[in-house]
């Protein structure tokens, strides 16, 4: 053999060698790639669900944390299942201020509740019960107020309130319980 066909012999082999090891170097370039990105989309999934597990934590120490406001706040409407409970207080408020008071009528309309009231007794009295009808702690309007004084009877000086209230804080399950 000569010199030149060994020098060709040489450099085939080399250069076969070379082009195997560049191919198993892409390849395992290529492996390598192929699990970085796998990993990559596993930590991001990873990531994404600690962050979905850790609002929900936050989200559960809210609802905890809250719950007495909540409680609060609910304790300001009046539901359908409290009307009546909410009479009583309105009646309760009658007995607080001396006057003698009768709920002549009781609606909802338009997610309202309407309530027409009439209140009896000295003028101190009616007047205090308007003003504590006024300030319960619900968010209300009167549509018409009239005090009135009776014609003198046995009884003496007498007078009637004659009011038309309506319960903004009413939740209802057919209205808002917000009019404008």
């Amino acid at each position: 053999m000569n010199i030149n066909q060994k020098t060709k012999k040489i450099a085939s082999v080399v250069g076969t060698s070379a082009l195997a090891l560049f191919a198993v170097y892409a390849a395992l370039v290529f492996w390598v790639v192929r699990t970085v990105d796998k990993a990559v989309f596993v930590l991001g999934e990873i990531a994404e669900e600690t962050h979905k597990e850790e609002n929900l934590r936050l989200l559960k120490n809210s609802v905890q944390n809250t719950e007495g406001d909540r409680a609060q706040i609910a304790a300001l409407f009046v539901s359908e299942d409290g009307i009546v409970s909410f009479i009583e207080r309105v009646e309760s408020l009658g007995v607080s201020s001396h006057a003698q008071v009768l709920l002549q009528s009781v609606s909802v309309e338009g997610g309202v509740l309407k309530l027409d009231i009439s209140a009896t007794g000295a003028f101190s009295e009616v007047f205090h019960f308007l003003t504590l009808l006024e300030k319960l702690p619900y968010r209300t309007v009167f549509e018409k107020v009239s005090i009135l004084k009776l014609p003198e009877d046995k009884k003496g000086n007498e007078w009637q309130a004659l009011a038309t209230f309506d319960l903004l804080s009413f939740n209802s399950a057919t209205g808002a319980g917000d009019k404008k």
